[in-house]
């Protein structure tokens, strides 16, 4: 699918809000088919958010995925950004089977959308970070920004979760209420 030029100029730094979405199975269940059958259901998780498919054909999201972490990237110039990251990381938390455990990443931040060849993907050091981040969440845990978080009040969404430590940084958990 063509990048829409308006929303991802490739190698041009950007305002985003990051989502990473990172499987916590493959740790414990190193077997291939157990490693499928993870990925699979976030895959199908995720295409169960209501808007998801609107969501990639009106180019309004990137996606990037790494080995067991999906990660999507929200332009902050589309309508409500905080609300529409947020509600897309809670659906895919509640669309998701109970076997398959995920923690996630959101950030508010600065990204560059590469291309090598005909492979594009997230740089620069918002990238670089979410990974570090991932680190730090447990299992069904999602760890926020202080500029995500700012960005949920800007929006008048509830704000008041729980601080937690992210190496030299402090972030806050974003409840996402999985029924388990």
């Amino acid at each position: 699918m063509p990048i829409d030029s308006k929303k991802w100029k490739s190698n041009t730094e950007a305002n985003v809000i990051l989502v990473a979405l990172d499987i916590c199975s493959f740790s414990e269940n190193i077997k291939l088919k157990d490693m499928q059958y993870h990925r699979g259901n976030l895959f199908q998780a995720v295409k169960a958010v209501p808007g998801a498919h609107e969501l990639v054909s009106e180019c309004k999201i990137e996606m990037q995925f790494i080995g067991d972490e999906l990660r999507f990237a929200f332009p902050s110039d589309i309508g409500d950004p905080a609300k529409t990251a947020r509600d897309f990381v809670k659906s895919v938390f509640l669309n998701l089977e109970p076997v398959t455990m995920i923690r996630g990443v959101v950030l508010q931040c600065d990204l560059i959308w590469r291309e090598f060849f005909e492979c594009r993907f997230f740089d620069g050091p918002a990238a670089v970070m979410c990974s570090e981040w991932l680190d730090y969440a447990e299992d069904n845990e999602v760890l926020i920004n202080k500029a995500f978080k700012i960005s949920l009040e800007t929006e008048m969404l509830p704000s008041n979760f729980e601080k937690c430590k992210c190496g030299l940084e402090t972030g806050f958990v974003l409840p996402v209420n999985r029924p388990l």
